[in-house]
């Protein structure tokens, strides 16, 4: 039953306590992730708490994941990355979800963040932003903090050329 809850609470955005946040063991999973969705564009977005960057642009990226049925949004935190108690810091990420109302699914990743970098080619830092298409090529990365109106009219124009 607890699957189904939680399978649920995915397919409907709810907000996610602690220990059903879903972790991602390693770079692998967080492509698979990527890989699996049934959505025409993927948008990957690797963040922290701690990223003031990534704070910010945080209710930017919830509207794109409003504004863009055909997209999926996802979102992967790397607070793991930091020393500390994993159990407190999942916490804290759950909390940090659920107050500032992100329905788009997040995954917090627990695997090497080195590995991680090398596996998707960037330098490591946050946030990064990354455009799949259907076919899990990348269309495009925004390194750094999103513009919210640039990344619309992105994502408007690989949708265009998908529909032709």
């Amino acid at each position: 039953m607890k699957a189904v809850a939680l399978f649920g609470a995915l397919l409907l955005g709810t907000s996610l306590t602690a220990a059903e946040l879903p972790e991602l063991k390693n770079a692998d999973a967080v492509k698979r992730v990527v890989r699996e969705s049934p959505r025409t564009l993927r948008v990957l977005n690797l963040w922290a708490t701690w990223c003031a960057p990534c704070v910010a642009e945080m209710a930017d990226l919830r509207t794109i994941s409003e504004q863009f049925a055909e997209i999926e949004l996802i979102g992967v935190s790397l607070d793991d990355a930091i020393p500390g108690d994993r159990n407190e810091t999942k916490k804290k990420v759950a909390r940090f979800l659920q107050q500032r109302q992100i329905r788009y699914r997040n995954f917090y990743f627990t695997g090497s963040t080195n590995d991680l970098a090398t596996a998707l080619n960037f330098e490591g830092e946050l946030p990064i932003t990354f455009i799949y298409d259907a076919n899990k090529k990348e269309l495009a990365r925004i390194q750094g903090m999103i513009d919210r109106k640039d990344l619309a009219a992105r994502l408007n124009t690989f949708l265009k050329g998908k529909r032709r």
